[in-house]
């Protein structure tokens, strides 16, 4: 899968674009916090290539691994639709 398949699929399986309240990114994970986390698929978004582990904290947060997180946030991503 390319970052923006990945992108869209994490986007798809966490409610569409309208749940995302905001998106951050460290070295190895994504953390997202959502309008409502009860439309995250967690058991679909484990399958998804890519993605090597979910930490659901008080920001949810998808692991992907050293320098991904960074393709991820700056392709066409959960980002973009994020409120703030």
């Amino acid at each position: 899968m390319t970052n923006a398949e990945v992108a869209n699929k994490i986007i798809e399986l966490c409610g569409g674009k309208d749940n995302f309240v905001s998106v951050e990114n460290c070295m190895t994970r994504l953390r997202i916090k959502f309008n409502n986390k009860n439309l995250i698929q967690i058991d679909e978004l484990k399958k998804v290539p890519g993605i090597l582990g979910i930490n659901d904290a008080d920001t949810f947060q998808i692991v992907v691994g050293p320098g991904k997180s960074c393709l991820l946030y700056t392709s066409p991503s959960p980002r973009d639709y994020a409120a703030s």
